[in-house]
């Protein structure tokens, strides 16, 4: 199976633009960064360069080793025991991760411990109130955690279905950052999640109907 080649034909205009939004906040951050739930290395092989370092890390063994280069390298660990020193990371980015780990305040306590004063985190989760979840309830479709989805279609072989253990509205997120530590939270509803193509540029009329919450945040609490 070629990976790059799947994950680019399921880019959706949702994805372009947070990958765009990212890169962009990413510019002004140098040093050491972190990618919890890394996947087979996407954001590894945008996010590094010359002056970025990036790990990658996974609990699943599909990182695309040939990717690996002077500037990235792929560690198999679990979130909730990072295998790393206190405040060794200038930077955490995770996507689509926060609501598959079982224990979310612990993981990103974790994150705190090895995110630098002043480090910055970036992650996206999904909106629990977004505007398909509140179709499928107005017609009758249980919705409740855990929830699970079809197989993870980059290792369909282990046939396990993919599980969210919890999401979040933007209060919750807020809080549960705040809680561990981070300050100047900002958060930005992207997507409405019936299509492949959507308007990605939400004002604060549909903001909590967005599919997709990008995240920033600094730590400021060590």
């Amino acid at each position: 199976m070629d990976i790059k080649k799947l994950d680019q034909n399921r880019q959706s205009q949702e994805t372009r633009f947070i990958l765009r939004h990212i890169l962009n906040m990413l510019n002004t951050i140098n040093g050491r960064v972190l990618d919890l739930g890394c996947g087979w290395g996407f954001w590894v092989d945008k996010i590094r360069s010359e002056d970025k370092f990036v790990v990658g890390i996974d609990i699943r063994d599909i990182f695309d080793r040939d990717r690996i280069s002077h500037n990235s390298r792929f560690i198999l660990a679990d979130a909730m025991g990072l295998p790393f020193k206190n405040d060794s990371f200038d930077c955490v980015v995770s996507f689509d991760c926060l609501e598959h780990l079982a224990d979310d305040l612990s993981s990103l306590k974790e994150l705190k411990r090895v995110l630098k004063k002043n480090g910055t985190l970036l992650l996206t989760t999904p909106n629990r109130k977004r505007l398909a979840n509140l179709v499928k309830k107005a017609i009758g479709f249980k919705m409740g955690f855990p929830m699970y989805f079809r197989p993870d279609y980059y290792t369909p072989e282990d046939n396990q279905a993919q599980v969210h253990f919890r999401e979040y509205t933007e209060k919750e997120i807020t809080t549960l950052l705040k809680d561990c530590g981070f300050g100047e939270i900002k958060i930005r509803g992207v997507g409405l999640g019936f299509s492949k193509y959507v308007i990605t540029q939400m004002n604060d009329l549909f903001k909590n109907f967005t599919k997709t919450w990008l995240v920033f945040a600094k730590l400021e609490d060590k």
